[in-house]
């Protein structure tokens, strides 16, 4: 590199002229590498009309690698390696024995160092992060140009701290030990006889790093998130590494709240003590930022979860708490936990969100319940991720049946009735009717296949279809059955209202058409053998009708005021019965499926058997004079009957 220098004005000779008349110049004040190699053109006078003379030139009186003279006025220098600023330069000619020298100072510097980067090194194991640790007595490879071809006593710095010791590498290195601190962006700098070469930013130490929560002093090491109350109060251990080795006032957050009502306390490099804020929620972050740098550790810490004291409901009558199915009803559930502030919680009543969730304290919320149905519901309170339930704490009211309507139907099934009462729900929730139990009984439930099932003996059918109509009515397509006064049901859910008062329903009574054979002898079918179906003996005979029932409820069926002495159901339409003795003509039949009640549930057809009739066979009169009775002998039973004589 060849760097000239002339000057711009011409210095005064005068002043300037020694009593050799020679002079030194260069224009403005050049500069250069440290690591030399390059060419500067020193003018001047006087230097000799031509090269016949020892000519000499120097910088900081280190003479130059070479010289050569270009004229009277102008000599070449080629720079050595070197450091400084604000150097003089010289020109020395020697003609025999004699010497002559003219020097001109502060006319030439070498370049102050640059810093293009730095590299942090640390073997020690697990130690991931490229930046010294806060403790300091770490050191770190600065790199850059024109830290000089050899020590010059260069040093180095880091924001206000001088390193504890810069040590020469090579031109392009310095090795620098730093002393214990903080911070980021700091002023990085390197003095050299040159001057200060600096990054004003580009120097960090390692940030702090938290490598594990504890409470004190229960869980004095406890790895994983940690817990406080919602309310806050409680003393956190935060461990890690970089937190400085004295107080830098560093600044510890719990889920983005700053923890200002309590100065974080700062105990070592590795450990900050601090006191939790009131707050909420589950994996809630924790932050430490000192001198500006941050760690964050993501679900890191856990506000304890919502806790109920007291049954819910329990503040506000002391009773037992049910909703209507169209809701509404305000449940106030007593706990801790709930939130130091509102924190928009939801109430839960079942599975279903509860309507204008109040918060009041944090012990205490306050929810009203949607509508819906069934029992033994579960109460729960969630806060920012976190909640709490208490099973079966919770029903909605069970429908009441009041009424029903029409109060029959046939035997056969079918028949629709209009069920009327509460609590049936605000819509369609898959309510299922039911008829069979009795007013007097016990209650039917589900079973787990979603069956109904009866606690009494008599049970119930569930109807063949169920159409909920509103709140307060239903619909039931009866099942096939037999019996009166039945109550019916509509269960929700789990929950079952059975009717009490108002119209019960009864199946149809048997109606009767008539009887085949229509007569049959006096004595009945005592002492033979019934056969039922096939051909009829004169011993039996059928009763034909309707509303029998679709199978057999094991009917009871009449011969004027007597029972058959046995009964066959064969269909709704037909029954066999075995004939009583008797002897009437034009007896009425009668038949009863369930629900028989002295007699008066009866389906009954008027003169439809007649006994036979008593036939005279033979007359034995004997030596008997006057008055005589006598016996019918050979009637058609192959018994004998009383007989009647008159004179």
């Amino acid at each position: 590199m060849t760097v000239q220098s002339r000057a711009l004005c011409p210095w005064p000779l005068n002043s300037l002229l020694p009593s050799h008349g020679q002079v030194v110049g260069l224009q403005g004040k050049p500069n250069g590498p440290t690591s030399g190699g390059f060419t500067l053109t020193v003018f001047g006078s006087n230097f000799g009309a031509f090269n016949n003379m020892n000519t000499k030139a120097s910088v900081d009186k280190s003479l130059c690698a070479t010289t050569t003279w270009r004229s009277d006025s102008s000599v070449l220098c080629s720079i050595r390696a070197g450091i400084g600023k604000d150097l003089a330069a010289s020109v020395e000619l020697q003609e025999s024995s004699v010497k002559r020298a003219s020097t001109v100072t502060q006319v030439f510097s070498y370049d102050v160092a640059r810093i293009e980067s730095w590299i942090f090194f640390q073997w020690a194991p697990n130690y991931e992060y490229n930046h010294p640790p806060a403790t300091g007595r770490n050191s770190i490879s600065v790199l850059g140009i024109n830290f000089g071809t050899a020590s010059y006593s260069d040093s180095g710095r880091h924001g206000d701290t001088v390193a504890e010791a810069t040590a020469w590498i090579s031109d392009s290195t310095l090795r620098l030990r730093f002393a214990a601190g903080v911070g980021a962006e700091l002023y990085l700098g390197v003095t050299t006889p040159s001057g200060v070469g600096a990054n004003n930013r580009g120097f960090s130490y390692g940030k702090p790093v938290i490598t594990r929560r504890h409470i004190e002093p229960s869980r004095s090491a406890l790895v994983g998130p940690a817990n406080s109350p919602l309310s806050g109060n409680s003393t956190t251990t935060i461990a890690g590494f970089n937190f400085g080795t004295v107080d830098y006032s560093g600044q510890a957050k719990l889920g983005g709240t700053a923890i200002t009502n309590v100065l974080t306390n700062w105990k070592s490099d590795t450990m900050i003590a601090i006191r939790t804020p009131p707050g909420a929620c589950v994996g809630v972050e924790v932050s430490l930022t000192v001198a500006k740098q941050v760690d964050t550790h993501t679900k890191a810490w856990s506000y304890d979860a919502p806790e109920f004291t007291s049954p819910p409901g329990a503040a506000v009558n002391g009773s037992a708490i049910n909703s209507p199915t169209t809701g509404g009803k305000t449940v106030t559930v007593l706990g801790i936990n709930m939130g130091a502030w509102d924190l928009t919680g939801q109430g839960k009543y079942g599975g279903t969100s509860g309507e204008a969730t109040k918060w009041t304290s944090d012990s205490s919320v306050a929810f009203k319940s949607p509508s819906g149905f069934a029992a033994g519901l579960t109460v729960a309170f969630s806060v920012c991720g976190q909640s709490r339930r208490v099973r079966r704490q919770l029903s909605y009211d069970a429908p009441t049946v009041t009424d029903q309507s029409p109060s029959n139907g046939p035997s056969a099934g079918g028949g629709t009735i209009t069920l009327f009462g509460n609590n049936f729900g605000t819509l369609d929730f898959t309510g299922r009717a039911s008829v069979g139990t009795h007013s007097n009984q016990s209650l039917v439930y589900l079973d787990g296949d979603g069956g109904l099932v009866a606690y009494n003996v008599t049970g119930a059918t569930t109807c063949e279809s169920t159409r909920w109509l509103s709140e307060t009515s239903a619909r039931c397509k009866v099942s096939a059955g037999a019996g009166v006064q039945y109550g019916v049901a509509f269960t929700v859910g789990q929950s079952i209202g059975t009717q009490q008062t108002g119209h019960f329903f009864s199946y149809d009574i048997p109606v009767m058409t008539g009887a085949f054979p229509a007569n049959g002898p006096a004595y009945g079918g005592e002492n033979v053998t019934l056969r039922f179906g096939g051909s009829l003996t004169t011993y039996s005979i059928t009763m034909l009708g309707r509303d029998f029932g679709r199978v057999d409820y094991t009917p009871k069926a009449r011969l004027g005021d007597t029972d058959c002495m046995a009964a066959k159901w064969l269909s709704s339409s037909s029954l066999v019965c075995k004939i009583p003795g008797g002897g009437c003509k034009d007896v009425s039949i009668a038949v009863s499926v369930l629900g028989y009640n002295n007699g008066t549930q009866y389906g009954v057809a008027t003169k439809q058997f007649s006994y036979d009739a008593p036939a005279l066979s033979t007359i034995d009169a004997g030596n008997n004079t006057g008055p005589t009775s006598g016996k019918v002998r050979n009637s058609p039973g192959g018994g004998d009957s009383p007989g009647f004589l008159r004179n």
